[in-house]
């Protein structure tokens, strides 16, 4: 998979959907019938850095402005909003924090 540039969350993703798989073949009694301890070491799974993650996340501005409609919602203010928003999104961006 790494080959195929795959970053290591997407692996983990994958390998997650597997191991859920191997853990819902269930018998009679409701107890797994193949039940596993996996090791990541062996199989040569890549390190998910948290810190390089995308992790998008609302600006000052949007907050503020989320709180103010809450108590006067106007759909001309969040059209403002969320313009705002793609537009710090967009710069973020541009900054290499959403990359994957």
């Amino acid at each position: 998979m790494l080959k195929a540039e795959l970053s290591p969350k997407t692996i983990d993703n994958y390998a997650q959907v597997v191991k859920l798989v191997v853990a819902s073949a269930l018998d009679k009694e409701g107890e797994e019938i193949h039940p596993r301890k996996w090791n990541h070491n062996f199989m040569d799974m890549p390190v998910v850095e948290k810190a390089k993650q995308n992790t998008p996340c609302f600006s000052r501005e949007v907050m503020t402005g989320l709180k103010t409609l809450k108590s006067a919602a106007s759909v001309s203010k969040c059209l403002q909003l969320y313009r705002v928003y793609r537009k710090s999104m967009k710069i973020t961006a541009s900054k290499g924090s959403l990359s994957n």
